[in-house]
């Protein structure tokens, strides 16, 4: 039988991505804000990002912890491909996700510091925006975070930004701001699972080692009871553009290959399509700049380990 992954080659060609940041801009499509409403559950989003991670780069025996979490989730492959020329930046993944159109940024690590204990700032945002605007795609940095924060939904950062905290570019707003949560990521699950408003959290690792190590029991029981999960790698070790892992899991989403309107593959998605995901997810329409789509359930596979033979 021919594999997913070979019929995804011979198919097509992978797929360009671009990106963006803030200051002065044209203003995003107007969204009424959403207040939180007594009696309603809150929706709970993790976006889970492991750099330099390709499914051949995984196994069970190496990362158990791991293939435990991806056991309850549906999976593909991420196409890493952007319009900048050459290989793409891991920041222009970043504000390709939250643009939800491809996107590129304006410098390598797209300006993202901690300015104070609870807020981080992308100070290159208005350059960035400025730099996709004129760009072939056009695309709108930061609508992802700026429509979460007009509907009253809490963005969160985990993770290690004393030298930089490029993946804020995907929640940030069209101010460059985010909040965020430090470095624990099983304190920052268990927070945001007693908070009674509903919140989109991005947690960065910079290797599939180091997300293996912050898998606890915890906090993979957090996980598996988000509304969503959703997990991505926005660079992969090497030189030629390649095809990175993604899982996505919710209620609706175990056991199955991921399927993209977008790229009309079995087992393949674009970073472009995470943003609308999200949004599906809290009942949100996507905004009319978001070219991506709605990530879907496919073909069911009968266990990970037969899943990932046909992705590999």
């Amino acid at each position: 039988m021919t594999s997913l992954r070979g019929r995804r080659i011979a198919g097509g060609g992978l797929l360009l991505l671009l990106s963006a940041v803030v200051v002065t801009i044209p203003t995003l499509t107007a969204h009424a804000e959403v207040p939180v409403v007594s009696g309603i559950a809150p929706k709970k989003v993790v976006i889970v990002s492991v750099r330099n991670a390709a499914w051949d780069d995984v196994s069970r025996a190496e990362f158990p912890k791991l293939f435990a979490l991806l056991d309850s989730v549906s999976v593909g492959s991420m196409s890493l491909q952007s319009a900048r020329r050459g290989r793409p930046t891991a920041a222009d993944m970043f504000v390709t996700l939250g643009a939800g159109t491809r996107s590129v940024t304006a410098r390598g690590d797209g300006g993202c510091r901690q300015v104070s204990a609870v807020t981080i700032e992308c100070a290159t945002a208005a350059a960035v925006i400025k730099r996709n605007h004129d760009a072939l795609y056009g695309s709108e940095p930061f609508t992802l975070g700026t429509v979460l924060s007009e509907h009253g939904i809490d963005r969160h950062f985990v993770g290690e930004c004393s030298s930089g905290c490029v993946a804020a570019l995907s929640l940030a707003d069209v101010d460059g701001q985010l909040a965020t949560s430090g470095r624990n990521f099983e304190s920052a699950l268990r927070r945001s699972t007693a908070d009674q408003r509903s919140s989109v959290m991005l947690a960065d690792f910079a290797s599939p080692a180091q997300l293996e190590r912050a898998l606890t029991d915890d906090a993979r029981t957090q996980l598996q009871a988000a509304d969503l999960l959703v997990l991505v790698s926005p660079a992969v070790a090497g030189g030629a553009p390649s095809l990175s892992m993604f899982a996505l899991g919710s209620a609706l989403n175990r056991g199955s290959f991921v399927a993209s309107p977008t790229t009309r593959r079995e087992g393949l998605v674009q970073m472009i399509d995470v943003a609308p995901t999200v949004l599906a997810a809290l009942n949100i329409d996507a905004p009319e700049p978001m070219e991506g789509r709605r990530i879907h359930d496919g073909e069911r596979f009968g266990s990970i380990e037969r899943a990932l033979s046909e992705l590999r």
